[in-house]
């Protein structure tokens, strides 16, 4: 682990490129853009000292992240757009520190039971090797 973080590695399902405000339903039912980005939005993430940094409509400094990285994401996501994790992992690439990514083809943003298996094979041995 590092200096920095307590953390041996991330591990995340879906995530977005920015900050973004906290889930509404409301908002969500009514067809208006499930996730805010409008820097007045409720926060959808809180870490004292950096609430700044956690403005909603900030891009995610995934490049700083000290610790591996697995990111995994279904192409026909239609909850959070796939093209946001697919950001992630292409900067890090740039960073040269690529992601373990999981890109499931067609599925959704919960995986299909034939799927399923191949992504906690995947995250497990992740896990596995960083975690120990």
């Amino acid at each position: 682990m590092g200096a920095d973080t307590p953390f041996a590695c991330v591990a995340a399902h879906a995530p977005t490129d920015t900050i973004t405000g906290a889930f509404d339903p409301e908002t969500a039912r009514s067809g208006l853009p499930r996730l805010s980005r409008d820097p007045a939005a409720p926060r959808a993430w809180v870490w004292p000292g950096h609430e700044a940094a956690l403005t909603p409509g900030t891009p995610i400094a995934i490049e700083r992240a000290p610790v591996p990285v697995f990111l995994s994401v279904g192409t026909a996501d239609t909850v959070l757009d796939p093209a946001m994790t697919l950001n992630l992992a292409a900067r890090l690439e740039r960073a040269g520190r690529p992601a373990d990514l999981f890109v499931c083809e067609g599925q959704g943003h919960g995986f299909d039971f034939d799927t399923e298996p191949q992504f906690w094979d995947r995250l497990v041995g992740f896990y596995r090797r960083h975690l120990g």
